[in-house]
């Protein structure tokens, strides 16, 4: 099964390069860095992963549109190459990249789709159970988390 991550920038330089080797590095998946022109060289240096490791990609958009159209375009641009599951991240390390190769063993039991989207839950407390798949709900309230909102509460 072809898998592709989907990782969504903007100003992640610090953090995107342990986050995409661990990915590539601990599951069968490729990943899709879409950076919304980050001033802090985040796009540069996906572009220098990508040249390095057949597997990493990059898509660059012209300016800052928010994570759910990054999201978007990079379900887009995964479905239009093939591939048959997708998954999704945060590049600041809100979600653990080992989860991933996890959720790929566990693909199989939601076999039957034409594609499948796999969502690594964030870091858990210490002490909650792991879970397969696990991962939030989507809320309907507006987002107060300042790195959804552009540092402003909604």
């Amino acid at each position: 099964m072809r898998a592709v991550v989907v990782i969504p920038t903007y100003n992640e330089a610090a953090s995107l390069r342990r986050v995409v080797e661990t990915v590539r590095g601990s599951a069968r998946a490729h990943v899709l860095v879409v950076d919304d022109d980050s001033p802090d060289g985040t796009g540069e240096l996906a572009d220098w992963l990508a040249e390095r490791d057949y597997g990493v990609h990059v898509l660059h958009r012209p300016a800052k549109s928010g994570l759910g159209p990054a999201y978007r375009a990079g379900f887009a641009w995964a479905l239009a190459s093939g591939y048959e599951a997708i998954g999704e991240m945060d590049a600041d390390g809100s979600h653990d990249p080992g989860d991933v190769a996890r959720l790929l063993e566990a693909e199989p039991a939601v076999a039957g789709m034409s594609a499948h989207l796999l969502v690594p839950g964030r870091k858990p407390a210490a002490d909650a159970p792991a879970a397969v798949g696990g991962g939030r709900r989507p809320s309907r309230r507006p987002s107060t988390d300042p790195r959804r909102t552009g540092g402003r509460a909604r």
